[in-house]
């Protein structure tokens, strides 16, 4: 599954069928937490493929990206940039669906 999630563009609901695995009625379900966190954030191959790439900002830059930045890849460039300008950055359907799959990805880690 998480082979097919790295070749397929990403897609929250892939990411909502683990986090469907890994609570039930709002109890965990702690064999597959492991298991999900063994395969997605264990694997450095896995999380560097699965992951939208998040870092704290330092101190010098809280004040322009504020406690954490986000960072934003689009036609071969990379930048990073705020969490308040990367919802109003994608612009295109696909983009806003990246989006969803980004927030998908914080309510499983939540959840791990």
């Amino acid at each position: 599954f998480i082979e097919l999630c790295k070749v397929q563009e990403k897609n929250e609901r892939f990411i909502k069928l683990l986090l469907g695995l890994c609570v039930c009625k709002e109890d965990a379900i702690q064999s597959n937490q492991n298991d999900i966190c063994e395969v997605m954030i264990e694997n450095s191959e896995n999380r560097r493929q699965l992951f939208i790439p998040v870092m704290r900002s330092s101190a010098s830059e809280e004040q322009k990206f504020g406690r954490y930045k986000i960072l934003y890849a689009e036609r071969g460039q990379a930048e990073w940039i705020a969490p308040t300008e990367y919802k109003t950055s994608l612009t295109s359907r696909n983009q806003k669906s990246i989006y969803n799959y980004f927030i998908a990805m914080i309510d499983l880690c939540s959840q791990l």
